[in-house]
């Protein structure tokens, strides 16, 4: 697979960059760094702990000042070697435990991607970039449970 890039000397538009599949006898494949990116997005958001992706807002107004290669608020794709490195920011729920968050996240992100893009997925930095508690209404305990059937 091959990066297509832009000329230097324009500005970074992370939605002009591809992935090139090899050409078949219908014709050329490319897959837009976009979504590669909703891939990450979708995959991380269903790892249990996981609260969002994306930074916190201080992180945001900094992404604005800095213009980071961001693809989608807090992923980014970057060509490394012979495949891509994949860099992504967490939210957190509290209480759970980050390692292994960070390891679900990367094993997930790495899976997905080798079968839904045949990407060659080289790393998957995880940046855990904060951390909250749940709504109480969301969390669901054996003891809410009961309660709320008795109510």
């Amino acid at each position: 697979m091959k990066i297509h890039r832009m000329d230097h000397e324009r500005r970074y538009f992370p939605s002009r960059a591809m992935i090139s599949e090899p050409s078949s006898p219908l014709g050329d494949i490319n897959i837009n760094f976009e979504v590669i990116a909703n891939i990450v997005r979708l995959t991380v958001v269903d790892v249990e702990g996981v609260l969002c992706v994306g930074g916190n807002w201080l992180r945001r107004a900094e992404g604005m000042i800095r213009r980071p290669r961001e693809i989608i608020d807090g992923i980014s794709v970057v060509e490394d070697g012979d495949g891509y490195g994949i860099r992504v920011r967490v939210q957190v729920a509290f209480g759970v435990e980050l390692s292994r968050v960070a390891y679900q996240v990367q094993d997930s992100v790495h899976e997905n991607l080798r079968t839904m893009a045949k990407v060659n997925v080289t790393r998957v930095d995880v940046v855990i970039d904060g951390i909250s508690k749940l709504p109480i209404a969301t969390v669901a305990t054996p003891e809410a449970s009961a309660k709320a059937a008795t109510t």
